[in-house]
């Protein structure tokens, strides 16, 4: 894919940008750590803990759960996926419509606005392919990391 980038953070440019429209390096809130941004009462509902919710439930399917042999996505990668959704949720980046398993053993995570589609698919721990499409062309494909 294209260039690597070490991401830490992911802020939008602005409402009509890509999700990853301007990446930052910075430090991740100490508040994310273990899930703890998760039992505060005061984040507001910002459509994160639905997907968080779904990304626990990935993190405990066995191989074939789908009835046709897909392998299921190892806890580290799984583990993996949840930090980024926690560093998503603490820098205010849209969450995605949804977040599911792939066939291979990875999460993919999935944004649609208008006639634009992004995803993001963690392919292993720390890593993960990012591609958009606007109006059925490719636009930009990504690797990412992060930490």
């Amino acid at each position: 894919m294209g260039a690597e980038k070490t991401m830490k953070t992911a802020i939008p440019k602005n409402s009509n940008a890509s999700v990853f429209g301007q990446m930052v390096q910075a430090p991740l809130d100490s508040s994310s750590e273990g899930g703890a941004i998760l039992a505060d009462p005061s984040v507001p509902e910002d459509g994160w803990g639905e997907q968080i919710d779904e990304l626990l439930s990935i993190r405990n399917l066995q191989d074939d759960w789908d009835g046709l042999r897909a392998k299921a996505p190892s806890t580290a990668l799984v583990d993996s996926a949840l930090r980024l959704a926690l560093n998503f949720r603490t820098t205010k980046t849209p969450a995605p419509c949804r977040i599911v398993p792939d066939r291979t053993g990875t999460v993919i995570f999935e944004w649609q606005v208008g006639d634009t589609y992004q995803e993001l698919e963690v392919t292993r721990p720390h890593h993960a392919e990012f591609v958009i499409i606007t109006a059925g062309h490719l636009d930009r494909t990504q690797e990412l990391t992060w930490q």
